[in-house]
Protein backbone atom coordinates (compact mmCIF):
# COMPACT_ATOMS: atom_id res chain seq x y z
CA UNK A 1 0.00 0.00 0.00
CA UNK A 2 3.08 2.30 0.70
CA UNK A 3 3.44 3.00 -3.30
CA UNK A 4 0.04 2.27 -4.27
CA UNK A 5 -1.93 5.05 -6.25
CA UNK A 6 -5.22 6.45 -4.76
CA UNK A 7 -7.22 4.48 -6.87
CA UNK A 8 -5.52 1.20 -5.94
CA UNK A 9 -6.84 2.07 -2.16
CA UNK A 10 -9.85 3.29 -2.83
CA UNK A 11 -11.22 1.34 -6.42
CA UNK A 12 -12.34 3.59 -9.29
CA UNK A 13 -15.01 5.76 -7.51
CA UNK A 14 -17.48 7.21 -10.10
CA UNK A 15 -14.37 6.76 -12.67
CA UNK A 16 -13.22 9.79 -11.52
CA UNK A 17 -8.97 10.45 -12.65
CA UNK A 18 -6.65 9.44 -9.85
CA UNK A 19 -5.83 13.17 -9.31
CA UNK A 20 -9.22 13.96 -8.16
CA UNK A 21 -8.75 16.10 -5.12
CA UNK A 22 -11.54 14.03 -3.13
CA UNK A 23 -9.86 10.74 -4.24
CA UNK A 24 -6.13 12.06 -3.18
CA UNK A 25 -7.54 13.35 0.29
CA UNK A 26 -8.84 10.13 1.25
CA UNK A 27 -5.80 8.45 0.20
CA UNK A 28 -4.07 9.88 2.67
CA UNK A 29 -7.03 9.60 5.19
CA UNK A 30 -6.74 5.90 3.83
CA UNK A 31 -2.98 5.80 4.59
CA UNK A 32 -3.61 7.71 8.28
CA UNK A 33 -5.45 5.10 9.30
CA UNK A 34 -3.46 2.25 8.15
CA UNK A 35 -0.19 4.01 9.95
CA UNK A 36 -2.89 4.09 12.97
CA UNK A 37 -3.58 0.62 13.34
CA UNK A 38 -0.14 -0.43 12.89
CA UNK A 39 0.83 2.04 15.57
CA UNK A 40 -1.79 0.04 17.68
CA UNK A 41 -0.78 -3.35 16.49
CA UNK A 42 2.80 -2.97 17.30
CA UNK A 43 4.11 -2.88 14.03
CA UNK A 44 6.95 0.54 13.98
CA UNK A 45 7.89 -0.25 11.01
CA UNK A 46 4.68 -0.55 9.08
CA UNK A 47 3.70 3.03 10.97
CA UNK A 48 6.98 4.35 9.84
CA UNK A 49 6.57 3.45 6.23
CA UNK A 50 2.92 4.80 5.95
CA UNK A 51 3.79 7.71 7.99
CA UNK A 52 6.57 8.72 4.94
CA UNK A 53 4.35 7.51 2.27
CA UNK A 54 2.37 10.18 3.56
CA UNK A 55 4.56 12.81 3.33
CA UNK A 56 5.90 11.67 -0.11
CA UNK A 57 2.64 12.08 -1.45
CA UNK A 58 1.88 15.18 -0.06
CA UNK A 59 5.20 16.57 -0.87
CA UNK A 60 6.11 14.93 -4.11
CA UNK A 61 2.59 15.72 -5.23
CA UNK A 62 -0.24 17.07 -3.94
CA UNK A 63 1.14 20.36 -2.64
CA UNK A 64 2.76 20.92 -5.72
CA UNK A 65 -1.11 21.48 -7.45
CA UNK A 66 -3.33 21.07 -4.70
CA UNK A 67 -2.81 25.23 -3.48
CA UNK A 68 -3.46 26.47 -7.13
CA UNK A 69 -6.68 25.24 -7.15
CA UNK A 70 -7.65 26.41 -4.00
CA UNK A 71 -6.46 29.73 -5.03
CA UNK A 72 -8.73 29.12 -8.37
CA UNK A 73 -11.80 27.56 -6.52
CA UNK A 74 -11.92 31.00 -4.30
CA UNK A 75 -11.24 33.21 -7.44
CA UNK A 76 -14.45 31.72 -9.04
CA UNK A 77 -16.52 30.93 -6.05
CA UNK A 78 -20.14 33.08 -6.46
CA UNK A 79 -21.03 31.95 -2.99
CA UNK A 80 -19.53 31.85 0.50
CA UNK A 81 -19.48 27.84 0.23
CA UNK A 82 -17.64 27.50 -2.53
CA UNK A 83 -14.84 30.74 -1.64
CA UNK A 84 -14.44 28.46 2.01
CA UNK A 85 -14.06 25.45 0.50
CA UNK A 86 -11.41 26.94 -1.43
CA UNK A 87 -9.86 28.56 1.71
CA UNK A 88 -9.97 25.30 3.69
CA UNK A 89 -8.52 23.10 0.92
CA UNK A 90 -5.39 25.59 1.21
CA UNK A 91 -5.52 25.30 4.71
CA UNK A 92 -5.62 21.16 4.72
CA UNK A 93 -2.68 20.95 2.35
CA UNK A 94 -0.40 23.92 4.14
CA UNK A 95 -1.46 21.62 7.72
CA UNK A 96 -0.49 18.30 6.17
CA UNK A 97 2.96 19.70 4.96
CA UNK A 98 3.27 20.69 8.20
CA UNK A 99 2.62 17.66 10.14
CA UNK A 100 4.03 15.33 7.62
CA UNK A 101 7.56 16.83 7.35
CA UNK A 102 9.61 15.28 4.61
CA UNK A 103 12.04 12.87 5.33
CA UNK A 104 14.82 14.23 6.88
CA UNK A 105 13.18 17.52 7.89
CA UNK A 106 11.78 16.37 11.86
CA UNK A 107 9.84 13.68 12.66
CA UNK A 108 5.78 13.86 12.75
CA UNK A 109 4.90 16.98 13.69
CA UNK A 110 2.77 17.35 17.16
CA UNK A 111 -1.04 18.34 17.10
CA UNK A 112 0.62 21.86 18.77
Amino acid sequence: MVDAAPSDVLGAVNQEPDDHIGLELAFIGELCVAALRASEGGDVGGQAALVDAVARFVHDHLARWAPRLAELVVEGAQTALYRASGYLLARTVEELARLFPRSGEGQLASGA
